[in-house]
């Protein structure tokens, strides 16, 4: 659910930034408590307090923000987010990787293993 949870977010966080591109204020401001609903959704999805407590907080910070400001808690959120998304993948290719090494250890060990016989 976690993940779901931040999609949610990030769904709401790009539904915001096109709504201020477009200059649509009233829409935006709007949106803007929606994306203050999913970061509260992001921190009841969290079983550490603190964690919890300080995704209510930037809800709580960016659902008053200036537009500038918000600009600003987004982009941290969004260096977030790229961490949560990245680490695994990164992990995934590490495994990948070694698992190819192994396999081409093994295979010129074989190869050398033959050219004994």
């Amino acid at each position: 659910e976690k993940d779901s949870a931040s999609i949610n977010l990030e769904r709401q966080i790009t539904l915001y930034q096109q709504l201020q591109a477009a200059g649509n204020e009233r829409a935006a401001e709007m949106e803007a408590q929606r994306v203050a609903e999913a970061m509260r959704d992001v921190g009841n999805q969290h079983t550490d307090e603190e964690t919890r407590n300080r995704w209510y907080k930037r809800a709580e910070d960016f659902y008053r923000a200036s537009t500038t400001e918000r600009d600003g808690i987004l982009k941290e959120i969004g260096r977030g987010l790229f961490i949560l998304v990245a680490a695994p993948v990164a992990l995934a290719a590490v495994a990948v990787f070694t698992a190819g090494g192994m396999l081409y250890g093994i295979g010129t060990a074989l190869k050398g293993l033959g050219m004994v016989m």
